[in-house]
């Protein structure tokens, strides 16, 4: 990424704190902050799990536009 892309990617994940706390926990994660994490399969799971939470955040962001971004694809 560009420094000007950085900035928008940055602005962007802003908008949207729940997001951004996700990415910082995945982020925490993949650099074992903690310390805690010794082997490479809890990380794994560890990174998994805050993926599939991101996921389900996104998908439930504005169930209301999701709903309608699914009737307009039927």
């Amino acid at each position: 990424m560009t420094q000007y892309n950085d900035q928008v990617f940055i602005n962007r994940l802003n908008q949207h704190p729940q997001l951004r706390e996700r990415v910082e926990t995945l982020l925490n994660v993949v650099e074992n902050t903690s310390g805690n994490t010794t082997k490479s399969a809890d990380s794994k799971k560890q990174a998994i799990e805050e993926l599939r939470k991101m996921g389900n955040d996104a998908l439930h962001y504005d169930d209301g536009k999701i709903g309608l971004v699914a009737y307009h694809l039927r």
